[in-house]
């Protein structure tokens, strides 16, 4: 850079002194390399795309200063490598960690080590030399199959097809396994019916007597025997009255589905499933009392129980309130130890659910806990006499108490209508549970508040460790398990 002075005279004979500073900019003796490597191809700045290498490619630029600026390309182009290899094998072949059972083509890519993202394409051809096979077989009879057994009828039994396995071996040495599925197509089949006085069967003969013995043989769609046997009952017209007498404890029903409460002489016209008429004259007694009510005498505490007779069942018709155990020992707020937590055997009469099902229980002598099968016997018993049926469906409305239950609006539940509740004055009672596990506070107990569901839920204890759950808008008898640790109410059985 170089500087020069020029005197000029201004118009009013001033002088004038201008410097000059020039930059000159020359072109650029050498060129710029663009070094490039790229997978399969390259779309330089040129617009082209090359393909292979290239170091011969220039490209001339205008710099800033309008001076002339050379680019040349020296490319260097990578193609992805693909490579295929075929392997067979008896079993499986491992590859890049992976096992492989099936003929099949597989490919795996090994991503590139560099930049350029060119990954290689391998491609297995696996071969499995071993193989397994299904043979699936029809025949009439039996069959005798590859492993040298002879299969028949007797091997079916109620399965659709016989299956075996045999191993045998390729003819590239490798182990091959055999799958039989065989069908067996001959078949025997009884033809049952019941007739009144005569029927005609498919061999067109017509039978007037029982008979069990007639076959008819046809060929089936496979080209086998296929034998048909009759098993026919025949039964005649009986104007002649069959009497029968029978002692029950709550009710008999007829072989027509109707049901007797009473005691006393009936006769009906039954009709058999062919259609014969036969005239029954049924002598019933009836032992059991419907309703009956009474009392018992709890000499443990000089307590008197009012009990219900519902056919052959005794309730006590009011909740056990005891202070002693079965065996007349006092329980005196004892405590046991439930799983995981400690509990007491009762509090204000409500009763430890697992520890009532003991040898200790809480029933007086000659009484029990009821069984499921106990509770759904009364619950039949109630459905047979319409008078305590809700819709001629539900009885739990007429063995809950009249008071004390929450409002429902669900119909026939006992919260509905409540004071319709009680026809059958068991009286079962919406106490809910009390708990009576870990209730101990510097040696008291601490337990007042620990009732729940009281006036929506009655809980009473079964004899196999659950209770019976009757809720306010529920038209069912539930069972549930509460735990250890829970107490419910108790309605002892007498025995029989």
């Amino acid at each position: 850079m170089k500087y020069a002075t020029y005197m000029l005279q201004s118009v009013h004979g001033c002088d004038s002194l201008v410097h000059l500073n020039l930059r000159i900019h020359h072109t650029p003796q050498d060129i710029f390399v663009d070094t490039r490597t790229a997978c399969d191809s390259l779309v330089w700045i040129d617009g082209n795309t090359y393909y292979e290498d290239n170091d011969e490619a220039i490209f001339t630029t205008i710099t800033s200063a309008g001076c002339d600026s050379v680019v040349r390309l020296n490319l260097t182009i990578i193609h992805p490598v693909e490579y295929e290899f075929n392997y067979s094998d008896c079993g499986a072949y491992q590859w890049n960690g992976q096992w492989y059972t099936r003929t099949g083509d597989y490919t795996y890519t090994y991503p590139s080590a560099a930049s350029n993202g060119c990954d290689s394409i391998v491609t297995l051809h696996y071969t499995r030399l071993s193989n397994n096979v299904n043979d699936t077989i029809y025949a009439c009879d039996s069959y005798t199959w590859i492993d040298g057994v002879t299969y028949t009828l007797d091997d079916i039994g109620t399965r659709p097809y016989i299956n075996a396995l045999y191993i045998g071996t390729n003819s590239y040495g490798c182990d091959s396994l055999v799958v039989m599925y065989l069908f067996l197509q001959a078949n025997k089949t009884i033809d049952t019916h019941r007739a009144c006085e005569s029927y005609t069967w498919i061999d067109g003969n017509t039978y007037t007597e029982s008979n069990n013995t007639a076959t008819v043989t046809y060929t089936n769609q496979y080209g086998c025997d296929s034998i048909v046997q009759l098993n026919l009952t025949i039964e005649h017209l009986d104007n002649t009255i069959h009497e029968v007498t029978v002692e029950e404890c709550s009710y008999y029903q007829m072989s027509n589905g109707e049901y007797f409460t009473e005691s006393g002489d009936y006769q009906r016209t039954l009709q058999s499933s062919c259609g014969c008429d036969s005239i029954v004259l049924l002598h019933l007694t009836i032992t059991g009392e419907n309703g009956m009510e009474g009392t018992f005498y709890d000499n443990r505490d000089g307590i008197t129980y009012r009990t219900m007779q519902y056919g052959c069942q005794t309730w006590m018709a009011e909740d056990l309130r005891t202070s002693y155990l079965s065996n007349g020992t006092l329980i005196a707020d004892s405590i046991i130890h439930c799983p995981g937590d400690i509990g007491l055997l009762t509090y204000n009469n409500y009763y430890n659910t697992y520890f009532a099902n003991s040898n200790n229980g809480f029933c007086p002598q000659g009484w029990h806990l009821p069984s499921s099968s106990e509770w759904l016997e009364l619950a039949n018993y109630l459905t047979i006499h319409s008078e305590y049926t809700c819709n001629e469906t539900s009885i739990v409305k007429s063995i809950v108490s009249n008071i004390g239950w929450t409002i429902s609006n669900v119909e026939c539940s006992p919260g509905h209508n409540q004071s319709e509740n009680n026809h059958s004055g068991l009286g079962l009672n919406p106490d809910g549970m009390q708990w009576l596990g870990g209730m101990y506070k510097d040696g008291l107990h601490d337990r007042e508040d620990y009732v729940y569901l009281v006036g929506t839920n009655a809980f009473y204890i079964n004899a196999n460790s659950t209770v019976v759950n009757i809720s306010n808008n529920s038209t069912d008898i539930n069972f549930q398990d509460l735990g250890c640790t829970y107490g419910a109410r108790i309605r002892c059985v007498r025995d029989n």
